[in-house]
C-alpha cells in the first residue's frame, strides 16, 4: 500500500488523505485546488482483493460496506431487479449504471457557466436515460453480449 500511495503522490501530484473503510486502505484526492469544486474527492479503496474507485469519500465508504455485506443489495433497487429479470439465467458478466444517478452527481460538482452549458446542450439528450445493463456469457462455444440503455 505504501508503494501505490508514493507513485501516485509522484504521479499525480495532488494532495491526499490516507482513509481506511471496511478494513480496506486507500487514498482521497483534494480536488479543489484543479477543479474550484469540492463536490468532486475522487479516490480508490484497496479491499481484499478489490479494488473499489469512487468519485468521493462517501462513496468509497459506501462501496466498502456493501463489500463487507452491511448496506442495501442492489438487488433492491426496481431498476436493477427488473433488468437483471430479463438476463435468462446467471449471465457470465454483467454491468449496471444508474445513468440518472451518475448525471445527477456530475451536475452537481459543475460550477454555475458550465451547468448553464450542460442545460443548454446536454440536458436534452441525457435527462431521458435511467440505466444501462450490459451482460454475457459463453455457452457453447459463442459468446453472446447484451446491453440495454432504459429511457423515460
Amino acid at each position: 500500500m505504501t508503494k501505490i500511495t508514493s507513485l501516485l503522490a509522484l504521479a499525480i501530484d495532488l494532495p491526499a488523505e490516507a482513509v481506511s473503510y471496511g478494513g480496506g486502505e486507500g487514498l482521497v484526492f483534494d480536488l479543489r485546488d484543479v477543479a474550484g469544486t469540492a463536490t468532486c474527492d475522487p479516490g480508490y479503496l484497496i479491499l481484499g482483493d478489490q479494488l473499489i474507485v469512487a468519485t468521493t469519500a462517501e462513496r468509497l465508504r459506501s462501496s466498502a460496506s456493501l463489500s463487507g455485506n452491511e448496506g442495501e443489495s442492489l438487488a433492491k433497487e426496481a431498476e436493477f431487479a427488473r433488468l437483471v429479470k430479463g438476463t435468462d439465467g446467471a449471465p457470465g458478466s454483467l454491468l449496471f449504471v444508474n445513468l440518472r444517478q451518475v448525471t445527477e452527481a456530475l451536475v452537481a460538482a459543475l460550477d454555475s457557466g458550465d451547468k448553464a452549458h450542460y442545460d443548454e446542450a446536454a440536458r436534452p439528450f441525457l435527462d431521458p436515460l435511467r440505466a444501462l445493463l450490459a451482460y454475457g456469457d459463453s455457452k457453447t462455444g459463442v459468446t453472446r453480449s447484451v446491453m440495454i440503455v432504459t429511457i423515460e
